[in-house]
């Protein structure tokens, strides 16, 4: 008999030792993971948005305006930034500049200048817009444009002309890329640009004493 009773509670105490083994891994199963997952922030693009809406022109090898588009790729050499038709404040200036051409063909060259073109000239000569013919030939200007309130100049611009920003109030930073070419400033370039507390000019060296004053 009490052998028998021996083996019962032998019997009850292994039963009850597995289910609290059962019930631990339970709790295991689901107890929370203390492991950190790591998170990571995307890459930002490096991207220009305000070159989609900058007008250009062409240019041939001497730096004279490509009138007739049928020459554009037999002539073009690089590209002259004549006008801006965005509201993003912040204009930069690309290095090079990519179009198609009237036989559908890309062609990308350097831009090399900032200009100043009548509004004659708008009807007249070839101009592109975001890679693409500039269809509406209404004058853009940048100078008077009270939008901009930082302008980049890349470091393949060698020539920004007479009043191209003249009267642009809102202007407050102006920087150039460094680069071993000089650039050269037209008088009254920057004339009436009264924010414009900030240039940066990465050691670029600059010609055009007249360039930043107020007439």
């Amino acid at each position: 008999m009490i052998k028998k009773s021996f083996y019962i509670i032998l019997i009850i105490v292994l039963t009850g030792g597995i289910g609290l083994l059962s019930f631990t891994s339970t709790l295991a199963a689901w107890a929370p993971s203390e492991t950190t997952e790591q998170i990571t922030s995307p890459e930002v693009p490096d991207r220009n948005d305000s070159l989609r809406y900058i007008v250009f022109m062409a240019l041939d090898d001497k730096g004279a305006v490509i009138s007739n588009e049928d020459q554009i790729e037999t002539q073009l050499a690089s590209f002259a930034a004549v006008g801006y038709t965005g509201l993003i404040d912040e204009i930069e200036f690309p290095n090079t500049y990519e179009i198609t051409t009237k036989s559908g063909s890309s062609v990308s060259k350097p831009v090399s200048a900032i200009l100043v073109l009548s509004r004659a000239d708008y009807s007249k000569i070839p101009l592109y817009m975001d890679g693409k013919i500039y269809a509406d030939k209404e004058p853009a200007y940048f100078d008077g444009n009270y939008f901009i309130v930082r302008v980049l100049i890349a470091a393949s611009i060698t020539r920004i002309a007479s009043t191209a920003f003249a009267g642009c109030v809102g202007l407050k930073t102006l920087e150039f890329e460094a680069s071993d070419n000089s650039i050269s400033i037209g008088d009254h370039a920057f004339s009436n640009c009264m924010n414009l507390a900030n240039v940066i000019d990465n050691d670029r060296e600059i010609i055009g004493d007249d360039s930043f004053i107020v007439p």
